[in-house]
């Protein structure tokens, strides 16, 4: 047996091994046996990446001249796509090779595609000719919609294989171009619903790349239509950038740089007051995040053209060293190449390999920036002055921390007095835990094996290092005490050979104190020690907020989303529902509307902090009466009187609307009377358009096929009418939570250390958290947004985001 990711297989003997033996996977069967080898993982960034497969494809036709529009759209459901161009459409003729149309061959052929000959595309970021048949093996459901000589053709597909016949479509058409619609497959991804967000940064940047180019994004889940184009291209990026990063410039003027001969080239860059360097590379309009060859010309010609400025000028004080670092310090760059033959680092195409890159990129940006320095006597000499100030602060940062190395070397005696270190002297096995708090510290100790397991406590807050510099990052003394124990240096002088564990975790509170720490030494070693999570030496722990007892049984859990699914699992036992006339439900069923119910509890609590109306809003919701757009408060009575009048049993009729008289009277009353009995409720028109209530009227069928049919639980002896799902889920967790003994710790100096062990400490009980970057840029973004010193942009942050907590902690 062997362990794979925490799960022990046991291997069967197998006495003979035959050809027979090897599997041959055929067509797209390899991508959806191995999705993460075309398209990174299965995760959000794997699903949108088929976004970008197809995008790419017409942004290709609009880089050689065939297209000039391209539109996108996020379908109502949040989980399928079209992608559209006014390109030259696909061939829909028969391929001499496969015998099949063209179209059919692009979608279901691996490395079938129009651009390895080069004659039909100078240059493209679709190059391994595998992109659209990925989508196509990925989607539950594909459609290609081609419009070519006054007619259009259709043709479909589901799970990378032709589900029709290539049909044309009646009458004419004018022009040409490419749809492709497709649904993502429930069964590869675990999350189907697209972020829209994410869609809409990745539009607007390429409208940045390719000026001239119209970009249309169309969400209908958010009833939102957005149109980018740039004229002025990556300049207006670097604009947005800088209002993003709100960093202030030191010049006004940015240097740019557009070549349009044999190798296309665009470079706009600034110098800022910040303190880090931020590039955004792109190559054929694909970005790459991990840089590459034509990234390391362009830093290579920056650096020898401020340099021979600053030689020929004499500008170099005395006593002060200029390093590479101290000349990119505060520099945000754009850099856009185009090449025939790009090399990419794997389908993910986040790296450029080409060698040749490098010395044509430097050889064109060299000469042309020490020209515009030049030119530009004032502004170069304010970009020197900052440059000099950064190795001055440079300096004085390398001596503070050569002083903090000295100190804290490898010499068990130097190394800070709070940390328990493990009996192990080599790296090997061992690791270090981060912990928040002397008595939290305490129990740690006290649990820990201490033949691997060193504990090293923090007291308080840790410094929030996103705006300090090193020399007063250095000066903290648990900084101090941290980069001691660790051992291999800070910043400049990190070296992670000298590292003195195998694994440096971070163990604080369950609860949003310890979250907050948890971050704030994040942003440490993002900003100072990034190696130490590249290399993947960097973990969060796990460790439980509540404990559990029923019985003789005890069990740990995590947070609140662990503590629900373990009353909802007690609560649901021998449980059954029924509706209608003779429906029920119960086991995986009844636990998968459970589910659904505390989704939509979420939702309607979200609403309930627009307008104070649980319950209204509660049945509205089921009488799927929230997502209208309406004019004023009689149009929205004379909508609901129609909608409730085409509403049949077992709903009943005999509902009646009035709308509020008064003009600050945003309210709509609906009533009936049913036996004698009025039932009325009202309806605020504040709700209107709200996400929360489109999401409920997506639900609107289900709610009412169980809900309004007079639901009622029965578990034992016992029955329960419910009116709603709030009933459902108050109900379940309410039986979950009889006989059980439910303990919320308030911090790990709660937990003794045997049950610190138990849970935290023990390789074979616990869970970590990897700490990895999969998007530097957006991680920049989150870091200089939550813990930066712009007060505005964290306050707009939270303000967007607050109705979408479903689970606060305070």
């Amino acid at each position: 047996s062997y362990p794979v990711d925490g799960t022990t297989i046991e291997m069967a003997a197998k006495k003979r091994y035959e050809g027979e033996d090897i599997v041959v996977l055929e067509g797209l069967e390899p991508v959806r046996k191995r999705p993460g080898m075309y398209i990174g993982g299965v995760g959000m960034a794997g699903l949108h990446h088929l976004i970008w497969e197809v995008v790419d494809n017409s942004i290709d036709e609009a880089m050689n001249g065939h297209a000039t529009e391209i539109n996108v759209t996020l379908h109502k459901d949040g989980r399928t796509v079209t992608v559209s161009d006014n390109g030259r459409g696909i061939p829909v003729d028969k391929h001499p090779k496969t015998k099949k149309s063209a179209l059919e061959t692009v979608l279901t052929v691996l490395h079938a595609g129009g651009k390895f000959d080069g004659n039909n595309y100078k240059t493209a970021g679709g190059l391994h000719g595998v992109g659209a048949s990925v989508v196509n093996a990925l989607s539950k459901e594909l459609t290609a919609v081609v419009r070519r000589g006054g007619a259009q053709y259709r043709m479909a597909f589901a799970k990378g294989k032709a589900t029709s016949k290539l049909q044309k479509l009646k009458g004419q058409v004018r022009g040409t171009g490419t749809s492709i619609s497709f649904t993502p497959d429930p069964t590869i991804f675990p999350k189907t619903e697209f972020d829209t967000k994410i869609i809409r940064a990745r539009l607007e940047t390429a409208s940045f790349l390719h000026r001239g180019v119209k970009v249309t994004y169309n969400d209908e889940v958010n009833k939102k239509k957005e149109t980018f184009f740039h004229e002025q291209g990556i300049v207006d990026y670097l604009a947005k950038v800088l209002k993003e990063r709100n960093a202030k410039a030191i010049h006004e003027t940015p240097f740019t740089l557009r070549k349009e001969d044999d190798f296309r080239m665009e470079l706009t860059l600034q110098w800022t007051e910040s303190t880090d360097e931020h590039v955004r590379s792109y190559v054929n309009g694909i970005p790459t995040g991990s840089g590459g060859t034509h990234e390391n010309g362009c830093r290579s010609a920056l650096n020898k053209a401020v340099r021979n400025y600053i030689d020929t000028h004499s500008l170099t004080p005395r006593g002060v060293k200029i390093t590479i670092e101290d000349i990119r310090e505060g520099l945000i760059v754009i850099l856009s190449v185009f090449i025939e033959d790009p090399q990419f680092q794997g389908q993910t195409k986040d790296r450029l390999n080409n060698p040749e890159v490098q010395s044509v990129v430097e050889a064109a940006i060299r000469p042309a920036m020490e020209q515009w320095m030049n030119n530009n006597r004032s502004v170069a000499d304010s970009i020197v002055a900052r440059i000099i100030a950064a190795a001055r602060a440079r300096a004085a940062s390398r001596a503070a921390s050569a002083a903090v190395s000295r100190k804290g070397g490898a010499k068990r005696t130097m190394l800070p007095g709070k940390l328990s270190d493990c009996v192990s002297g080599g790296k090997g096995d061992s690791e270090i835990f981060i912990v928040e708090g002397d008595s939290a510290g305490g129990s740690a100790k006290q649990g820990r094996n201490r033949n691997y397991q060193a504990i090293l406590p923090l007291r308080g807050k840790v410094l929030n290092t996103e705006s300090a510099t090193l020399k007063k990052i250095l000066e903290n003394k648990e900084i101090q005490d941290l980069v001691a124990a660790l051992g291999c240096g800070i910043g400049p002088n990190l070296n992670l050979a000298d590292l003195r564990y195998e694994r440096v975790i971070l163990l604080a509170d369950a609860d949003s104190d310890g979250h907050h720490i948890t971050t704030l030494l994040l942003t440490f070693f993002f900003r100072h020690m990034r190696p130490m999570i590249e290399q993947g030496y960097l973990y969060i722990a796990q460790p439980p907020l509540f404990r559990a007892k029923r019985g003789g049984s005890e069990v740990y859990l995590k947070d609140q989303h662990a503590l629900d699914d373990y009353l909802v699992n007690a609560g649901l036992k021998d449980a059954v529902l029924h509706y209608g006339a003779d429906q029920q439900m119960a086991g995986a069923a009844l636990r998968q509307l459970v589910d659904k119910s505390i989704i939509w509890m979420r939702a309607i609590d979200q609403l309930c902090l627009r307008v104070n109306q649980r319950d209204v809003i509660e049945q509205a919701a089921i009488l799927g009466m929230l997502n209208l757009e309406l004019l004023g408060n009689q149009e929205a009575a004379d909508y609901f009187a129609k909608r409730l009048d085409q509403v049949s049993d077992p709903l009943e009729r005999g509902w009646q609307v009035e709308a509020g008289t008064e003009p600050h009277n945003p309210m709509l009353t609906i009533s009936r009377k049913l036996r004698g009995v009025t039932e009325s409720y009202q309806i605020d028109s504040k709700l209107v358009g709200t996400s929360e209530a489109r999401r409920l009227d997506r639900d609107t069928a289900e709610l009412q096929d169980i809900f309004a049919r007079k639901a009622q639980l029965v578990a034992g002896t016992g029955q329960t009418a419910l009116s709603g799902p709030s009933a459902l889920v108050d109900w379940t967790m309410g039986q979950g939570r009889k006989g059980a003994q439910i303990a919320r710790y308030k911090g790990l100096g709660e937990m003794n250390p045997e049950q610190l062990w138990e849970t935290t400490l023990d390789p074979n009980q616990r869970t970590f958290l990897q700490v990895r970057i999969d998007d530097e840029e957006e991680a920049n973004q989150a870091f200089s947004t939550l813990m930066g010193e712009a007060v505005e942009e964290r306050r707009n942050l939270i303000q967007d985001n607050a109705l979408k907590v479903s689970n606060l902690d305070v």
